[in-house]
Order: structure tokens, then C-alpha cells, then sequence
């Protein structure tokens, strides 16, 4: 079959090409800079062979920097690179020195310092500017993570300087500027475009003897040919298409059928709507089907052989050049029409400046540099093919695009310029106040209807009532937050209790917690002992529910630790039942408060016999870590944690464990110890906001898995510090399941 041959970016009949309008902006004359004609020169030869031999395999020796020298104002820039992508090692080798020779060289008595990016960027921005640690002053992050930023009070508001400076907002797509808008108020600048659009095998339509579609194709030409395409395949199943994560654009899917994911101010669901229904059964239907696939297949899938067709965005483009490349025989489509128009998502990185800033209006003249003038931008686009969000620069994005990228020089590229100026691009958003947790209730309807386990109508209503009633709890949590984090720089700077814990709390069935001070929990000497009666159903999740007794510290530094000698079941008793829950925890912790749902960081013993380490970084989310940790002992792990579960006898652990939790700063490292003198780092040290702090023991029976009824009894001593109140934190505490009540959930040394 006769097929026309690739050339450079035709427009395909029927597909006409849209002007783009160039808006202008007025920049001072003493902020204006283009570097020498040397050094821009070695710049853009340096940045543009770096892309273009990252694209082939190659590497390129990194030029000597131009010398800038270091004035008093430094500034800290975190840009949004840093995660591990492709491309990591040559844009972050060539930042500074662009920065240098660039802003720095122009702006004496001020220094930006290009410092990394870390996973979940915005959170350890929030966690480490609420610890007292040194501000990164402008620093991106992804727009999942707006609602948490801007609850947290971190986001300086950018309308006075866009306002003094008479900007022009017409330089981006207002659909991405009201992406950064919060109650009318512009909190930050998108960082590049990256609609996405539909990337194909044309070697596979090749091998099976089906003409490309065209440009113009509706959803009902595009479920034809994916059908056409869905097979098996050498060993494996090929799907037809693949429409990336569900949960993060499905909004984009629904707008094109007439629906939304939420409201216009994200604080309700509405995917129980007659239009998203119908989406619903036309796109589950697919799945179901296995004609599309059920999750993201982007540029691996088609590299792999899974797919023919998958949705890829701006920031696939580096993946396109270095995975595809050559070695197959591809181009790129638009999004099809859908019933009720085009539409498509875009990936809404920004970059902002941090509340903490000493020097705000100094943020805001590297921000306005980067971003408004879109010197970062072309940087940008050179070094990792980056798509832009000025408009301005999407003609130029293509020329360089081509003229470092040989493997793109053939394809469609345009029509990322083409989604990107539609009045229908759809920017990733998820819902206000619990972002994270109404996500996961999304994905996991979406999981229930995938698997058969409910209809597309019974998924959505249920998905959509337990979004709105979770919205309306975050909506009320976070009114009675908004007194604290709108002043951050003072934000937890001493310690108080929180306002969901019960010290001491009234008698339960017999069960009572005694009123404990300082005096009642000091020990004599550090080898005293102290037992905790620990029901509780977890610390994990969105908040906690153990036994803890504690101290206030208010240092910024030092050490804490403990060791764990004993634990044993006191009331865990059930038939057909473990003897211990392998997910209870006996351990070490600071909290920055007393609440149910504080930053914290703990490394405990489990069940399980092993260690682990959890962090939250904020507030009543969930938390970070890892599991399956243990001491070393001549080299090897400590044989005593890792006994069978449920091995003979009471006390699990054949021997004691030291464990130790060390900050400095804003930063805590856990550790764990045979003997009390050798000590062994279990992880790497993170970073939770806590300025003063409690630090503890505590008990959790994990007792979800008998019944929520049940305690252990944990056996702690030679701590290094003595608590100086007892805590049952979450909630009241629950009968006893079997044997004697116990008179008191802390005890003095003796009473093991």
C-alpha cells in the first residue's frame, strides 16, 4: 500500500495550521541582557552538542564556566530538573554556568546559586523553609502540588511585581495562568507547555496493512484502527492504544465528551454527570475490551512493542529523540475529536518564589529574567528540548528543535505548538484541599470499574460522594489552619499540642489513662526501664493512633535514643490470628506536635522483625520511608530481626535493638544498634518541618488485625533522655479483647 513519505512537519490535509500571536512585554532597560557574542556563542554550541549527542549516546566535556564573582545577596534557585530524568546530568552540569554567564554577569551585588532538585520538590520546600533551614528563594515544582503549596502559606503572591512591572499576560495561555491563580491572586509562572498529543508506530501500521490515519480523526476513526491493532503479538498482547494515567488527565477526556472531573474552584466532584458517564462506558468499554490500555504507556510502551498508539507530552520529547529516535518508524498526531470537541491535557510545571525569601524583590528579578524574558526557557529548550510556555517562543522551539535533534527533524512537532494554543487544553489539576487523597479515591473507582467489580454508574456516584465528603473535611481543616501557616516564617516555631489528642483521657470500660507529669515517668539512672501498654490501629497513613511517652526539645540538633528489650502480646488474642500483628510498631519518634496527624519521624521495630523508617514531611499526609531494615553485625544483618514471623515464644526479639534517631538542622538520620557502641545508618536523612519537637517513645498494637481490639506490651530502656509526659494519641483507646484490664498504659521500671 502506497503511503506518502515523511517530510519536515507537512500539514496533513484538512488540518489547518494556526497562527500563534507574539505578545509583548515590557522589560526595563536596566534588566534587558544578551550575553557577549563569545560567550553566548559557547553557550547555546555547548548546550545545543550536549542535546544533540544525549540523543545519539554521546557525552560532551563540559566548557570552562566564565568567572562571576560571589556578591553579599545570594539567591538559591531550584529548578525543576533533578529526579532522576535522562537528561538530569547535562542540564544540571550546564545550569550554573548559563546562570553565570547570564544573570550573574549582569547583576552586581546579587548571586543566584543553582542548587538541586529533590523528588516531591514542594513538600521538602515547605517542610524545610517551616524546619528554619536556608530558603531556596525560586524553585518550581509540578501543579499536583498547588493545593498543598498554598495551604502552606509558602507561595509569595507575584501580582504586585507583575503589576509594577506592566506584564503582559496575554505571554502565556490563560488556561495556564488561571492554573497558577488562587482566588484571583497569581502565585507562580508556568515552566514550560507540554501538551500532550498522540505518538504511533507507522512500522507497525505497516506490518499489519492499515493506512495512517489523518490529522483530522475523530474518537470513532481512532477506536476503529485501535481495534484494528489490538492483538496478540509475539508472546505478548499489543494494544491499540494507551491514554496515559487515568487519574491525572481524565479530566481532559471528559471535557471532550462535555464533562469535568470538578467544578470550576476544584472543591467538588462531578463525575457523577449524565456526559461523564457516557464517557465513562465508551473508554471502559475500550479497556475492558483490552483495545486501550488500562494505564500509562507512553514512549516505553511503543518502544516495547505494547502499544501502537500512546499519548506522550512536551516532556516525552527527549524520550522521542533518544528511545524512538531512528530505529523505528514514527510520527505524531494530534488528540482525536471527541463528541464534544478537541481536547487534551498539559503538564503545568511553574516556577515561583518562596514566602520566606529574605530578599523577595531580588527573587522576582531572576524570576522575571528567567521566565518573563525567557532566557531559562531557550536554555531550556537547547539543553533538554523543553517545550515552552511563552508563546513567543514555539517557532523557535521548533528551529531548535530540529537543528539539534536530527531524529525530530521529520515529525510532526508542530502539533505540540498547535495543542498548546487551543483554547481546550485541559491543565493538570486535581482537587483543592486533599489533593493526594481525593487522587487515590479517583484511581481506585477507576480500579473497581476496570476489574468488573462495579458498573461505570455505580463507580462514579460512589467515587463522586466520597470526594465531596472529603473535600468538605479539608475545606474545614484547612479554615482552621489558615491562621498558622499565614505567617511561615513563624510557623511551628515552639512547641504546642495539637488539637485532636486525648492527655489523659477519661476511663473506657475500666481502661484508664493516668494523669503523668515529669516526675512521674524519671527514671533512676539510664538503665531503667519503662513499659507502655500499646493498643492502636496504625502510625501511618494520614494520621496516627499509638501510646507515647515524650519530652519537649526544643535543640535544632543533637541525638535521642533508646533500646527495645521485650515485646510481648498482652490482649492480641484471637482465633486463627498471629500472635502479633507483623505491621506493629515499637519504637523512637519526634513529633513536631501532639496532634494525631504531625510531621514526625520514627524508626521502629515491626512485627515483622525488621526495622523501619517513616518521615512526614506534612501535616496529615502520608508518610515517606522504607522497610525491611536491619543493624549489621560483622558485616551482616543482625540475625536476631530476622527470625520467622511468629517464631516460638513471647518476646520476638532475641535480642535487644538500639535505635537512634540524629538532626541536624532541618535534617534527621535513623540508626540502629546490636550493642548500644556500634551503630548502623538504616537510610538516608530526610527532612521533616519540625522546629521544636517532642521526642519519644511509643507502642502501636496495630490491633485493626484483631478485631480494633487488643494491646502489646513493649519493654523500652537506657534512654537517652526522660519523657516527661504520657500520650494517647488519636483516640481514647478500646476495651481490652481478653485477659485482665490493665490499671495503667505507662508503668515505672519493674513492672515488665
Amino acid at each position: 500500500m502506497k503511503r506518502p513519505e515523511d517530510a519536515p512537519d507537512p500539514q496533513r490535509a484538512g488540518h489547518e495550521s494556526r497562527t500563534v500571536p507574539v505578545a509583548a512585554v515590557r522589560t526595563p532597560p536596566a534588566r534587558a541582557w544578551r550575553a557577549p557574542t563569545a560567550t553566548r556563542r559557547w553557550l547555546l554550541r555547548t548546550s545545543a552538542v550536549a542535546a544533540a549527542l544525549s540523543a545519539t549516546g554521546g557525552s560532551v566535556a563540559q566548557a570552562a564556566a566564565p568567572t562571576v564573582a560571589s556578591p553579599g545577596t545570594v539567591l538559591q534557585f531550584a529548578p525543576w530538573w533533578g529526579n532522576g530524568a535522562p537528561w538530569d546530568a547535562t542540564a544540571q552540569g550546564l545550569s550554573q554556568q548559563f546562570v553565570d554567564a547570564g544573570f550573574n554577569a549582569q547583576h552586581k551585588g546579587l548571586y543566584v546559586k543553582v542548587v538541586p532538585s529533590t523528588e516531591g520538590q514542594g513538600g521538602n520546600m515547605i517542610a524545610a523553609t517551616l524546619a528554619g533551614a536556608p530558603v531556596v528563594d525560586v524553585f518550581s515544582d509540578c501543579c499536583l502540588d498547588l493545593p498543598v503549596l498554598q495551604a502552606s502559606g509558602i507561595l509569595l503572591p507575584l501580582d504586585p511585581f507583575l503589576r509594577t512591572d506592566n506584564v503582559n499576560m496575554a505571554l502565556w495561555s490563560p488556561a495556564r495562568i488561571a492554573g497558577l491563580t488562587f482566588n484571583g491572586t497569581v502565585i507562580g509562572l508556568p515552566a514550560y507547555d507540554g501538551p500532550e498529543v498522540v505518538v504511533y508506530r507507522q512500522d507497525l501500521l505497516d506490518q499489519f496493512g492499515l493506512p495512517y490515519p489523518q490529522p483530522t480523526w475523530t474518537y470513532t476513526e481512532a477506536e476503529k484502527i485501535w481495534r484494528q491493532c489490538a492483538r496478540q503479538l509475539n508472546g505478548g498482547w499489543l494494544y491499540g492504544g494507551a491514554l496515559d494515567d487515568m487519574a491525572a488527565n481524565f479530566d481532559a477526556y471528559l471535557r471532550g465528551w462535555g464533562a469535568s472531573l470538578f467544578n470550576t474552584t476544584h472543591t467538588q466532584c462531578l463525575l457523577n454527570s449524565t456526559a461523564a458517564v457516557r464517557a465513562g462506558e465508551w473508554l471502559f468499554g475500550l479497556i475492558k475490551g483490552k483495545v486501550v490500555a488500562p494505564g500509562r504507556m507512553d514512549v516505553p510502551g511503543l518502544v516495547n512493542t505494547q502499544t501502537v498508539f500512546s499519548v506522550c507530552g512536551g516532556w516525552d520529547i527527549f524520550n522521542m529523540a533518544t528511545l524512538l529516535g531512528t530505529r523505528y518508524k514514527w510520527n505524531i498526531l494530534p488528540m482525536p475529536t471527541w463528541p464534544d470537541g478537541f481536547s487534551t491535557m498539559v503538564n503545568n510545571d511553574f516556577y515561583a518564589i518562596n514566602r520566606g525569601s529574605k530578599h523577595p524583590q531580588a527573587a522576582w528579578e531572576f524570576l522575571s529574567w528567567a521566565m518573563i524574558q525567557g532566557q531559562w526557557q531557550r536554555f531550556s529548550i537547547r539543553t533538554i528540548l523543553s517545550t515552552p510556555a511563552l508563546i513567543s517562543l514555539w517557532e523557535e522551539w521548533e528551529a531548535a528543535i530540529r537543528s539539534v535533534a536530527p531524529p525530530l527533524v521529520n515529525k510532526h512537532i508542530g502539533y505540540f505548538r498547535e495543542a498548546a494554543a487551543s483554547p481546550r487544553v485541559v491543565p493538570q489539576q486535581f482537587f483543592l484541599y486533599e489533593g493526594a487523597q481525593a487522587n487515590t479515591l479517583v484511581q481506585t473507582g477507576i480500579g473497581n470499574i476496570i476489574s468488573q467489580q462495579m458498573s461505570v454508574t455505580e463507580g462514579f456516584t460512589q467515587t463522586t460522594n466520597q470526594v465531596n465528603a472529603l473535600e468538605t473535611s479539608g475545606q474545614q481543616l484547612q479554615r482552621a489552619q489558615s491562621a498558622a501557616a499565614a505567617n511561615v516564617s513563624r510557623y511551628l516555631t515552639s512547641v504546642r499540642p495539637g488539637a485532636h489528642t486525648n492527655y489523659p483521657a477519661p476511663p473506657v470500660a475500666g481502661m484508664g489513662v493516668p494523669p503523668t507529669d515529669a516526675s512521674a515517668l524519671v527514671v533512676a539512672g539510664p538503665g531503667g526501664a519503662y513499659t507502655l501498654l500499646g493498643d492502636g490501629w496504625d502510625v501511618y497513613a494520614t494520621s496516627n493512633n499509638c501510646v507515647f511517652a515524650c519530652t519537649p526539645m526544643a535543640a535544632t540538633e543533637g541525638e535521642w535514643s533508646c533500646r527495645v528489650t521485650a515485646i510481648t502480646n498482652l490482649t492480641c488474642a484471637v482465633a486463627g490470628k498471629p500472635a502479633l500483628s507483623p505491621w506493629l510498631k515499637v519504637g523512637i519518634m519526634a513529633a513536631g506536635n501532639l496532634s494525631d496527624d504531625p510531621p514526625y519521624v520514627s524508626p521502629h521495630v515491626t512485627g515483622a522483625n525488621q526495622i523501619e523508617w517513616q518521615v512526614r514531611a506534612i501535616p496529615g499526609t502520608y508518610p515517606g520511608g522504607a522497610a525491611g531494615l536491619s543493624p549489621t553485625v560483622n558485616g551482616k544483618p543482625a540475625p536476631s530481626l530476622t527470625n520467622p514471623l511468629n517464631a516460638p515464644g513471647t518476646n520476638l526479639l532475641r535480642a535487644p535493638v538500639w535505635l537512634k534517631i540524629a538532626r541536624v538542622g532541618p535534617s534527621w538520620t535513623p540508626y540502629a544498634s546490636m550493642d548500644g557502641a556500634t551503630w548502623t545508618q538504616l537510610a538516608p536523612a530526610s527532612v521533616s518541618e519540625m522546629a521544636g519537637c517532642w521526642v519519644g517513645i511509643f507502642a502501636c498494637a496495630h490491633n485493626t488485625d484483631f478485631g480494633n481490639k487488643g494491646y502489646i506490651r513493649a519493654v523500652f530502656d537506657h534512654l537517652s533522655f526522660r519523657p516527661a509526659r504520657f500520650v494517647q494519641v488519636g483516640h481514647t483507646g478500646t476495651p481490652p479483647a481478653a485477659g485482665a484490664v490493665p490499671k495503667a498504659w505507662a508503668t515505672m521500671p519493674g513492672a515488665v
